[in-house]
């Protein structure tokens, strides 16, 4: 794991943002199949 550089901010949110994405898909699934 890299250190956070901040100068790389707009990076490190779109990261975020794609696990979140993944993170939310598999929670649906998770709802959608109970």
């Amino acid at each position: 794991m890299n250190k956070i550089d901040h100068n790389n901010l707009p990076e490190l949110l779109l990261e975020v943002d794609k696990i979140a994405r993944k993170a939310g898909r598999k929670i649906l699934e998770i709802y959608e199949t109970d």
